[in-house]
């Protein structure tokens, strides 16, 4: 079926974030995308200076990257690292947007609504409610001017009718919110596999949606220029996922999408109430558990994206893993953030502890009543 969803994407569908130019690919929900690091060709001989200045981009505050972003040394970057620098300042500090490359003269004129929408919501420069409000006024004028109603009860009403126009037009799309903002995917191509997917405590079959085609790939590819974006998600029947940002053959694709992915499938089933930050610390150990080659660089990768904000469930779930497996591995009671310390844990004892601490939490899931429990990390 067409993935078109309405309101909060959090009551719909967990997913996942692709980061481009790195070394993984993240991300909408019951849950929302989480980014994916897309594989870039290019190699990094050291830590990406720049992964701050995402991290909070990803949070949904583009102001405070730029604050960061001030503070790195430009002599300190790599000629990649610069342009992806060069990148953020002429979107946020010049508003010197790039050009649109899409088909459809409606679906490029309501794209050019969504970043109006996006530059100053990421910016700080209206808050979410303001900027819900301005969305509104803003699709409700340019529906009105295309032909189409002018007038809705509310922004949901209005998405759903938009959602149809996009279908008439040969896209499918989201559209609801992708915390803080609210969303814009759209695609013109899905095609349809199914796996049998091993978990750390059960196997399941799934089917996959492969997404092709797309116009626009939401808040977090804008506000990343490009580098992170919802590579896939999960609702209750199957996953989606983003085609090109995977190769089907890696571990990248049968760990950090489809297992990651299959989690939240399967905990939908188990767990109907669970929030979020839960599902997302839950996933994020599977893929702990499964991994061999990524391993490291997926531990790394948490240990450099955190947060303590709930609202910004992929960080926050990064925090309660990185900080749970330090006490595991290290016996801290400090979240271990150095690269180095990780580097020296066998990719064994990654996965032998990243198993034990899912299995302790879905113990504890079941204890609180599994068909009630909706929040356990505090």
């Amino acid at each position: 079926m067409p993935a078109l969803w309405v309101g909060s994407l959090s009551s719909m569908f967990v997913a996942l974030l692709v980061y481009t130019g790195c070394a993984h690919s993240t991300a909408p929900a019951p849950g929302q995308p989480a980014p994916v690091e897309k594989q870039s060709k290019q190699k990094r001989s050291g830590p990406n200076l720049l992964a701050p200045v995402y991290s909070k981009a990803l949070e949904g505050d583009v102001r405070e990257a730029l604050r960061i972003l001030e503070k790195v040394p430009v002599d300190s970057l790599g000629g990649f690292e610069r342009s992806e620098r060069e990148c953020l300042l002429r979107t946020f500090a010049e508003k010197k947007l790039p050009p649109l490359e899409v088909r459809d003269p409606f679906v490029a004129e309501l794209i050019g609504v969504y970043r109006e929408y996006w530059i100053r919501v990421l910016l700080q420069e209206l808050s979410v409610p303001e900027g819900e409000m301005y969305l509104f006024k803003r699709l409700s004028a340019f529906l009105g001017g295309a032909g189409y109603r002018a007038k809705y009860d509310s922004l949901d009403d209005l998405l759903d009718e938009l959602g149809s126009i996009l279908l008439q037009k040969s896209f499918h799309s989201i559209r609801g919110v992708t915390r803080p903002y609210y969303e814009l995917m759209a695609w013109g191509k899905e095609t349809a596999r199914t796996y049998d997917v091993r978990l750390p405590e059960i196997t399941i079959p799934v089917k996959v949606v492969f997404m092709q085609d797309f116009a626009v790939l939401g808040w977090s590819a804008f506000a990343t220029c490009g580098k992170a974006y919802s590579s896939g998600w999960a609702k209750k029947d199957s996953l989606y996922c983003v085609a090109d940002s995977y190769d089907t053959a890696s571990e990248t694709f049968s760990v950090s999408y489809l297992a990651h992915e299959s989690q939240h499938f399967a905990d939908y089933k188990m767990f109907p109430k669970l929030e979020q930050p839960e599902l997302e610390y839950r996933a994020k150990l599977v893929e702990l558990a499964e991994a061999k080659e990524t391993a490291h660089a997926l531990v790394i990768r948490f240990a450099s994206q955190t947060g303590h904000n709930r609202s910004a469930p992929h960080n926050f779930a990064n925090l309660k893993v990185v900080t749970d497996l330090s006490r595991s591995i290290f016996g801290s009671d400090d979240t271990v953030m150095d690269e180095q310390r990780w580097a020296h844990v066998s990719v064994k004892d990654i996965n032998s502890e990243a198993t034990a601490l899912l299995k302790r939490n879905t113990e504890k899931l079941v204890s609180l009543d599994a068909a009630t429990v909706s929040q356990v990390l505090q």
